[in-house]
């Protein structure tokens, strides 16, 4: 084995056991990141700290699409306990922040006012369950038109028997709260410009992944563009935990 394959395998046990979250920010998509490893939260040292670091960490707590860095200038201040990361190296691709070069995990000479941040600013996708679905065109994350995605495109669902099981499911799928759920019909986060996947979508509501849903078939719909399902899954629900990981009921 050589040296470089025994550092991708002490990198690839290590994502199994990092997290991260963002803190000090206005809301759930922004903010100063912190990274439990080792059993311990800490922060990030902002040397070399770019947007494509910042995206990785955006895909990590459920974002996906375009993110911000912010460096020693971060309106998120300081934060506390270890920098347990530095000179951080990204593609922008990696699953984990572990993938990515740095100089070593607790080997720098940072301080707190250098810790970094980000800002999330694509759509919230869920990454637990084994479909990818978002909300999109409405006033909020937490609310708009159902899309979900197969084999890398993005698909309507349509209205025709939508109610709240199915919309507990979505929720449940974006790690918000499913007991705030409101379903929503007749175009009422605007007219539908893509196909439709699913029609006459009969969730019980206890379902994890909307794919599993009694359905009509995949593609097989005699809806129009005005009959987009949308759901609303209430912001003032607590602030859902990071996608990556499992959501509770």
């Amino acid at each position: 084995m050589t040296l470089n394959s025994k550092l991708f395998l002490s990198q690839a046990v290590a994502a199994q056991d990092v997290k991260v979250r963002l803190g000090n920010g206005l809301n759930d998509r922004e903010g100063r990141v912190e990274i439990l490893y080792d059993g311990t939260w800490g922060t990030i040292c902002d040397d070399g700290w770019d947007v494509q670091d910042a995206a990785v960490i955006c895909a990590m707590v459920g974002f996906s699409g375009l993110a911000r860095a912010f460096t020693q200038a971060s309106p998120f201040g300081p934060g506390s306990g270890p920098i347990h990361l530095s000179q951080v190296e990204c593609d922008g691709n990696e699953q984990s922040i572990s993938f990515c070069s740095h100089a070593g995990w607790d080997n720098n000479r940072c301080t707190h006012a250098e810790d970094a941040g980000v800002s999330c600013l694509g759509v919230r996708v869920s990454n637990n369950p084994s479909t990818d679905i978002r909300l999109v065109d409405g006033p909020n994350d937490a609310a708009g038109r159902v899309q979900v995605r197969d084999k890398n495109r993005w698909y309507a669902v349509c209205d025709d028997f939508w109610d709240l099981n199915d919309a507990a499911v979505v929720c449940r799928m974006l790690c918000y709260n499913p007991i705030n759920a409101r379903a929503h019909i007749g175009g009422a986060y605007g007219n539908t410009t893509e196909e439709f996947l699913l029609d006459d979508v009969m969730c019980s509501g206890d379902e994890t992944d909307l794919m599993d849903c009694p359905n009509a078939g995949l593609s097989n719909s005699d809806c129009d563009y005005a009959e987009g399902a949308g759901v609303s899954c209430l912001q003032d629900t607590p602030t859902p935990p990071p996608c990556g990981y499992k959501c509770q009921a």
